[in-house]
């Protein structure tokens, strides 16, 4: 490796394929434009995807799915490697398990960056975790003290972490579509029943009963629920003898955007930064209702381009499901919003530059 090239090392120590695993494909390609782009990764997908868009990418193998000392100390290794052969002096790291390996990649004297996905509240770090909030609030927060910049997806993030790091680390670019996500079909009126889409890991912080119930109590409504997860087996069987079908993971959701009438997004506040899939059924023309959480309304803004239920509340959820079936027209015209919203802010030509910016300023 010629001393003079600028090599970027990505790392992610995810093992599911997701929203945030998405996105480094995406900013891989962006950075291809500029920089010499290597990768470790613990996920089979992401290391196709990277490998296909041919970048030199190593597959840190582990048996189990949960992240544990054992992934860390795979993923290090792994880095080690590429760092001698690849010489590469900025490193980014996709995400808060990501960051933890903070202290060892500077410790291999690379420069840092960091993306965050996901809120800083102490809901979102207990969840899943018997580690105390108290110890992981400091990990977090050790560690992107050690990097040059964090990518905060969403200005809820940032104003979240704005509370204890330096704004000059903090640096807002929204996550966005792919462009074939921007590819115009025809959308054809809402039929009956009104097909209602589910696309997200099948568990409870997504949101997944909250969507059977709503099929239960709207029987004229079709439910498709597009995705996988640890709630899957309950959440089949609180949906026997609904209208309800599961067309499990999908590689590409275009086509299941395509046959809906409307996408239906009930996460719950505290899980979500930006979401990934909303963005897309909305680049797809396709009309969204959503909990009124604060990164759905930083998406909808004034304009209301989402429209929104309050979170919680079965009632109001139906009600606004009964407007929108008696009223296909207000469909299409939220669609269209929709779409316009995503052309305007959340493409690869709206942050592109941004990126190459914060990358090349970390080589200075």
């Amino acid at each position: 490796m010629r001393p003079s090239e600028k090599t970027i090392l990505l790392v992610s120590v995810a093992t599911l394929y997701g929203g945030a695993e998405a996105y480094y494909v995406k900013l891989a390609k962006i950075l291809q434009l500029q920089f010499k782009v290597v990768a470790v990764v613990c996920c089979e997908r992401l290391r196709d995807e990277l490998v296909g868009h041919g970048i030199d990418t190593v597959l840190a193998e582990i048996g189990t799915r949960w992240i544990g000392p054992r992934r860390y100390l795979t993923a290090f290794a792994a880095c080690r490697k590429m760092k001698a052969h690849y010489a590469p002096r900025v490193a980014h790291l996709n995400g808060q398990p990501e960051s933890y390996l903070a202290l060892f990649l500077r410790l291999l004297g690379m420069r840092l960056l960091t993306t965050r996905h996901t809120p800083f509240t102490d809901l979102y770090l207990r969840e899943g975790s018997r580690l105390p909030v108290f110890f992981k609030r400091f990990m977090v927060l050790f560690s992107l003290r050690l990097c040059h910049a964090t990518v905060c997806v969403s200005k809820l993030l940032q104003e979240q972490l704005g509370q204890y790091l330096a704004s000059s680390k903090l640096v807002y670019l929204p996550t966005w579509v792919s462009d074939k996500f921007l590819e115009r079909g025809i959308r054809p009126m809402p039929s009956d029943p009104l097909k209602v889409l589910f696309v997200g890991r099948v568990v409870r912080n997504k949101g997944i009963f909250t969507a059977i119930e709503t099929a239960r109590r709207c029987p004229w409504l079709q439910l498709t629920v597009v995705g996988d997860g640890d709630d899957l087996p309950v959440a089949r069987e609180k949906a026997r003898g609904l209208n309800v079908f599961f067309a499990g993971f999908q590689r590409d959701c275009r086509p299941m955007y395509r046959a809906a009438d409307l996408f239906l997004f009930p996460s719950p506040e505290g899980f979500e930064g930006l979401p990934q899939v909303l963005l897309e059924a909305m680049a797809q023309e396709l009309p969204c209702l959503a909990a009124d959480i604060h990164s759905v309304l930083e998406i909808a803004g004034p304009d209301g381009v989402v429209a929104t239920y309050k979170q919680g509340d079965g009632d109001a959820l139906v009600a606004q499901l009964e407007k929108f079936r008696r009223d296909p027209q207000r469909l299409l015209e939220l669609g269209q919003a929709g779409r316009l919203e995503v052309e305007r802010h959340y493409t690869v030509a709206s942050v592109a530059s941004g990126y190459l910016q914060i990358f090349n300023l970390a080589f200075l």
